[in-house]
């Protein structure tokens, strides 16, 4: 037995379908994109720290060979 919603999406065309879904993939999109972004800022920041460490530590050796 065939289920109906299934039934249902074979007769609709594809613009049909994205009209009806086009909502939620949208909210998925934006909650991919603002994920992304905290990822990305904190990926930025931790970066920027290690790089601000490895300078440090590479100046005071620097320091006391010279």
């Amino acid at each position: 037995m065939e289920n109906k919603n299934v039934r249902e999406l074979d007769e609709m065309t594809y613009t049909e379908i994205f009209e009806r879904y086009s909502d939620g993939l949208e909210r998925i999109n934006n909650q991919f994109t603002n994920e992304f972004i905290k990822i990305s800022r904190r990926f930025v920041y931790e970066m920027s720290l290690a790089g601000l460490l490895v300078g440090i530590c590479i100046g005071i050796v620097v320091g006391i060979f010279i």
